[in-house]
């Protein structure tokens, strides 16, 4: 169970009270605080001061997305602030990895061990490259594509779809590229992921979430009549999708004509999503809500409230990293599976 404070109520996680239930209520087994529960002896309340949000990096005019899967930075994008930024894990040193002036907008980024790759979504429609370490050159990938968005990357290329719905790739070493998928003739495109052979991505104006081979080919349509799917992400059975418009949260089996399944609904302009081990995550940018839900039985709750237009969102390990659009406050982290 995230850690969270909700009114009292049935179903309080006991960390949120050092134990201390509501009247009439006790602490089960589970950490649960529940009418009629008999309590574990051995159900010690977790250390909550373990779950209260850190502030990584601050200052910077907005923040768009991040990714922290490099193993000591996180990476994140500014498009107002027209930088691409770097903070260190540990230390929480933050440093400009590039900056231009306007028109130059960074805004979909990747990263893996070794490197770190961003989109100008405006001035020269570039796709650019770095080292991940400090002292990096910047690189061009790509030139000239119409308002690139979101990126993946694997060990040999770097995904990303472009404004029209078109999706593209361009090798990490030569940045050759290549066509993925033809535009579904409905664009923008929404985020990406990658699992297995198969790239995920939304169809954001169309309203579709697809799949289509890494080395290209033919469309497989997932699901439709979707609400403006914008955040996708995956894990080894499903495909998970956020609906912007209607506010709900959704997975399905990564197959055609699969059946949906909600994993929430009554979101406020839910917008990017994580996945974790056993959950996962999602930022909602109208409410300022940082969101989690069960795999194993889609039970939602709130992770983190207050939030300045959260965006972009990350799961390293234990870590859940996202950025606020707005506010002082940009670069944030919780440890959400420290009360379990």
């Amino acid at each position: 169970m995230a850690c969270y404070s909700p009114d009292p109520a049935e179903n309080l996680p006991c960390s949120v009270t050092n134990g201390q239930c509501p009247d009439g209520q006790q602490c089960g087994a589970d950490n649960i605080c529940r009418s009629g529960s008999a309590p574990a002896p051995d159900a010690a309340p977790c250390p909550v001061d373990t779950c209260e949000v850190e502030v990584l990096a601050t200052s910077l005019t907005s923040a768009e997305v991040v990714s922290a899967a490099h193993p000591d930075y996180v990476f994140w994008t500014s498009v107002t602030g027209h930088q691409v930024m770097r903070t260190d894990k540990v230390t929480l040193a933050t440093t400009v990895v590039d900056e231009g002036a306007e028109p130059y907008a960074p805004l979909g980024l990747v990263a893996d061990a070794n490197n770190v790759y961003w989109s100008d979504n405006r001035s020269s429609g570039a796709i650019l490259s770095s080292t991940a370490a400090p002292g990096g050159t910047v690189e061009t990938l790509a030139t000239g594509q119409d308002f690139p968005l979101y990126l993946a990357a694997d060990a040999d290329n770097v995904y990303w779809g472009n404004r029209g719905g078109l999706l593209l790739r361009a090798t990490r070493s030569a940045g050759a590229i290549s066509m993925v998928a033809a535009s579904p003739g409905d664009g923008p495109a929404g985020a990406l992921t990658l699992d297995g052979d198969q790239v995920y991505f939304a169809d954001q104006g169309g309203g579709r979430v697809f799949a289509v081979a890494r080395n290209g080919g033919d469309l497989t349509q997932l699901y439709e009549a979707q609400s403006e799917p914008l955040g996708v992400a995956a894990d080894a059975q499903f495909v998970y999708w956020t609906n912007s418009a209607s506010g709900e949260v959704k997975r399905g089996r990564k197959v055609a004509d699969g059946a949906e399944e909600l994993v929430a609904s009554d979101q406020d302009g839910p917008a990017f999503i994580a996945v974790g081990a056993t959950e996962v995550y999602w930022t909602n940018s109208g409410d300022g809500r940082i969101m989690r839900a069960s795999k194993a039985n889609r039970e939602a709750g709130v992770v983190v409230g207050g939030q300045d237009q959260p965006s972009g969102i990350a799961v390293d390990g234990d870590a859940l990293y996202w950025v606020n659009k707005v506010g002082p406050n940009r670069l944030m982290r919780v440890y959400p599976c420290a009360c379990q």
